[in-house]
């Protein structure tokens, strides 16, 4: 399935292919989820103008690309052992977008802070 702009967040909620991740991409988790699933990715992004509705939806999009694949993609930045000392380490995660750059060139982006929302689309 395609994700485009004009799928709501339920839609894309309950992609098969998005299972491990959807927790962690849309509206913070399913606690959050259920208020706004009816809503679009061009709604979302007119309450928050710094998300982008083409860049979810091709983020989105490369995500089930990756996941059909079968290449793993969500890394716990966290040990078993850590977690289980402090089980709030246990949603802290890395994402891995294997690139699609045959030429060699990539960036790196690790945001952090107090972030609203951070988005990013680089192209060359």
């Amino acid at each position: 399935m395609k994700i485009t702009e004009n799928m709501t967040l339920g839609e894309i909620y309950n992609l098969t292919c998005l299972k491990e991740s959807k927790d962690y991409l849309i509206s913070g988790g399913a606690k959050l989820f259920y208020a706004s699933a009816c809503e679009t990715l061009k709604k979302l992004q007119e309450r928050m103008p710094a998300w982008y509705a083409g860049d979810m939806a091709y983020g989105l999009e490369r995500l089930t690309e990756i996941d059909e694949s079968g290449e793993q993609y969500i890394f716990s930045v966290y040990s078993k052992a850590e977690i289980n000392e402090a089980p709030e380490k246990k949603d802290v995660k890395l994402f891995y977008f294997p690139g699609t750059n045959k030429d060699g060139r990539y960036i790196i982006l690790l945001a952090g802070g107090a972030y609203q929302s951070v988005c990013s689309m680089v192209k060359s």
